[in-house]
């Protein structure tokens, strides 16, 4: 993808997003890859994070999955795990669910790749490393929160496997 680790900072984190967009629309990069995780508890809920209240990073204020972008030189498993303990503090078997394409901002094409685990620990239990909070929540919970990435459509396919 590129050459070096995406940003941290939100308002660096979007230039290198344009930048990345730039040299999409070129031909220069192949699409970007990043990878989503759903956590289930015992109660078969799914955890999500809220993100930032930060007008300059995308859908804050919105609940999304655990996840972020591939770094260059790591897998989608590496980087589901990374992301994961980065943002959660959990360490739990993963595996790959599904691949999927998605449009971001209408610009580029994200391949998406979406891994599952369990887990046991309370989300009190749980490292908040990045975001708001962290909380579980089950189908029903759903259909009134502002979500992220239209992951929305991802959990109601998720649920509906998982009856």
């Amino acid at each position: 993808m590129t050459e070096t680790s995406h940003p941290i900072d939100p308002q660096e984190y979007q230039e290198w997003v344009k930048e990345l967009e730039k040299n999409w629309g070129k031909g220069l990069i192949p699409d970007p890859q990043t990878v989503a995780i759903i956590i289930t508890n015992g109660q078969n809920e799914v955890l999500l994070q809220l993100r930032d209240n930060n007008p300059k990073i995308s859908f804050a204020n919105h609940w999304t999955l655990p996840g972020g972008v591939v770094d260059p030189g790591e897998n989608h498993e590496e980087t589901a795990k990374r992301e994961l303990f980065e943002e959660t503090g959990l360490q739990v078997n993963l595996s790959h669910w599904k691949m999927y394409k998605r449009k971001s901002n209408n610009k580029f094409v994200i391949e998406q790749h979406v891994y599952i685990g369990k887990t046991q620990q309370e989300t009190n239990q749980m490292s908040l490393g990045e975001g708001q909070a962290l909380k579980f929540f089950g189908k029903e919970e759903i259909s009134p929160l502002p979500i992220g990435y239209d992951f929305d459509k991802l959990l109601y396919e998720f649920f509906d496997l998982t009856k």
